[in-house]
């Protein structure tokens, strides 16, 4: 019993980092990958189809909105089974969640088919006024892919699950390993000059097909034979009771995911999928930038559950201090030092004109990620400690403005304008309402002790 106590830090410390590490080889493999795929993409693709492919991509990022935050409510809830080795507790709020998601995923692939009936007629005129190709079959295309990812919503509860179980370098595996076969896709593609649409609904489904992996090897590790079965009459009541547990995270889930993927989105809709080109690949080059520091921010989470589940909080105030410190040298810093280094290194990279990355847009998207890169600590520690009410409330507003004013934006100012409004939101409201939010927690905390 005495010995006990002092390996937890250790073995805290060695989780995390082992998913750290896991991120910066994951990101090496991305890196060497993305040097040689972009280019034959964009080959293979044109301008056009690439953006059709990346829109896919921020669909995938948006999909996962659509769980009403019970793949977030359900990591913290693993995260305080697992620091009880609760094995069959965890057998039973996956299964309630999992039965959840299979239910949702299909019911917003229905209504999602049926909104599209109606709509076509209305979006191909559209879509060829902005300049896209409607006889290549790109809008039709785009709408069937989008339906599948959305039918696939519980595929997105595996990365969730392995950071409960605080092995986030099984994510950075499974990263490392859709850029390993994605690049294999893409050689096989362009040797035997498939056609695009071809290449890109392949190229989506090798990470959902992954996912599904990845969740049955995790399965393993919390099934018991031991364990005894929940009652067959109350699997679907706990089910739907866990919709109304997760929306108290979803807001600022949905918050945070808006931030990053509405821009790029809105850019679509008003621009069309070419102009969304090279705003995706800037947004794939400070990727890479951030990986690491983004897959510490959700290793330390669970990590930091597990902390208060034990009454261990001078461990917790350590991380968060650590958080800090790589959040702002390892990603901050690059991301404002971007525009000296990134153009060329883009020109090269995509071999396009430097012309093809305005540096108006260069500068807000970096800008407008460090900001939100620096209240990720903050969300974090409110998330581990059970308590994103206050990001439920000026989540909501933030989310408000953001649909109501990134349309307007971008049609007056262009794809520019887009990373402008979330800059101007995060430093306007989101900064100042967490740092209220903070000394609220911060004294909830202290008269509970």
């Amino acid at each position: 019993m005495t010995a006990a106590p002092p390996t937890l830090p250790v073995s805290r410390w060695r989780r995390a980092t082992a998913s750290i590490g896991g991120a910066v080889v994951a990101r090496i493999v991305g890196v060497i990958c993305a040097l040689v795929q972009v280019p034959l993409a964009l080959h293979l693709l044109g301008i056009e189809g690439f953006g059709a492919w990346a829109i896919l991509g921020t669909t995938a990022g948006l999909v996962v909105l659509l769980d009403g935050g019970t793949g977030f409510a359900l990591q913290n809830a693993v995260s305080e089974a697992a620091a009880r080795h609760d094995s069959a507790k965890i057998a039973a709020l996956v299964g309630s969640v999992l039965r959840l998601q299979c239910v949702a995923g299909l019911a917003f692939a229905a209504v999602g088919a049926l909104a599209w009936t109606f709509a076509a007629p209305r979006l191909a005129p559209w879509f060829a006024s902005v300049g896209g190709n409607a006889a290549g079959g790109w809008l039709e295309f785009v709408a069937l892919m989008a339906l599948v990812q959305v039918a696939a919503l519980p595929c997105f509860l595996a990365g969730r699950l392995a950071f409960a179980l605080q092995s986030g370098w099984l994510v950075a595996v499974h990263t490392a390993t859709t850029n390993l076969l994605t690049l294999l896709l893409t050689l096989a593609a362009t040797a035997g000059h498939w056609s695009p649409h071809r290449f890109v609904a392949l190229a989506c489904l090798i990470p959902l097909a992954l996912n599904v992996a990845l969740f049955a090897w995790l399965r393993r590790r919390w099934t018991s034979p031991a364990a005894p079965a929940a009652p067959p009459g109350n699997r679907w009541r706990e089910s739907w009771a866990w919709s109304r547990r997760g929306l108290v995270f979803w807001v600022p889930q949905a918050a945070s995911t808006l931030h990053q993927q509405l821009p790029q989105a809105v850019v679509a809709a008003i621009a069309g999928p070419a102009a969304v080109a090279p705003f995706a690949l800037l947004a794939r080059l400070f990727n890479f930038t951030t990986m690491p520091q983004q897959s510490w921010l959700e290793s330390i989470w669970p990590a930091l559950t597990d902390a208060y589940a034990r009454g261990d909080t001078a461990w917790a105030r350590v991380a968060v201090r650590r958080t800090l410190l790589v959040v702002a040298g390892g990603a901050v810093l690059p991301l404002v030092l971007s525009p000296w280094w990134a153009p060329p290194l883009l020109s090269w990279w995509t071999q396009l004109p430097g012309t093809a990355f305005p540096p108006e847009l260069l500068r807000a998207m970096s800008l407008s990620l460090a900001a939100s890169l620096m209240l990720a600590p903050v969300s974090v520690w409110l998330n581990a400690r059970g308590r994103p009410h206050g990001q439920s409330i000026y989540g909501t507003i933030a989310i408000v403005i953001l649909l109501v004013t990134l349309p307007r934006a971008v049609a007056l100012g262009g794809a520019a304008a887009a990373p402008l409004v979330t800059l101007a939101v995060t430093a306007g409201l989101l900064v100042p309402a967490m740092v209220i939010d903070l000394a609220i927690t911060q004294r909830i905390v202290l008269k509970s002790r």
